[in-house]
């Protein structure tokens, strides 16, 4: 239902002003506390911070990216993190993050026409482009042109 909605409205005033990174479902917002599901170019980062779901994740996974590219019209590469197994293994002195799926060495995906170099990230973290900045970049971008600007805030991607 968060998918159907988004595509009507949200994602093509997203892909009109030339944004393919953002968050697809928010779970602390929309009833399944501990899980977001976010596009990153042809990256889709499933990440979960709580017990797995009920569904195994391997079943999941698939169907979320057939969904998203139904929408979007876009292949899309999909990973799954799981936060809380990170911990668990942290836990228990093992470091080990799972395998991750190789992008291209130049994987880009593009906000507000800008476009970011965007990695697989390490479980339970963020592919270094933070989407809950956009507004700070956006106002930024409208602020800004003409003026030479210090971005103090260089681990946020941008703002």
């Amino acid at each position: 239902a968060a998918l159907a909605s988004r595509s009507q409205t949200l994602l093509p005033s997203l892909h009109a002003e030339g944004t393919d990174c953002y968050r697809l479902f928010h779970g602390a917002t929309e009833g399944e506390p501990g899980c977001t599901l976010e596009r990153f170019g042809d990256l889709l980062l499933w990440q979960t911070f709580r017990d797995p779901p009920d569904m195994d994740p391997q079943e999941l996974l698939p169907r979320l990216r057939d969904l998203v590219e139904d929408e979007t019209g876009v292949p899309l590469r999909a990973v799954h993190w799981n936060a809380r197994q990170k911990r668990q293994r942290s836990r228990e002195g093992v470091l080990v993050p799972p395998g991750a799926p190789l992008l291209a060495a130049e994987h880009v995906g593009s906000e507000i026409g800008l476009k970011y170099r965007i990695d697989v990230p390490p479980p339970g973290r963020d592919p270094n482009l933070y989407l809950d900045f956009r507004a700070a970049r956006r106002w930024l971008a409208a602020n800004s042109e003409g003026r030479d600007v210090l971005n103090a805030f260089a681990f946020t991607c941008g703002a």
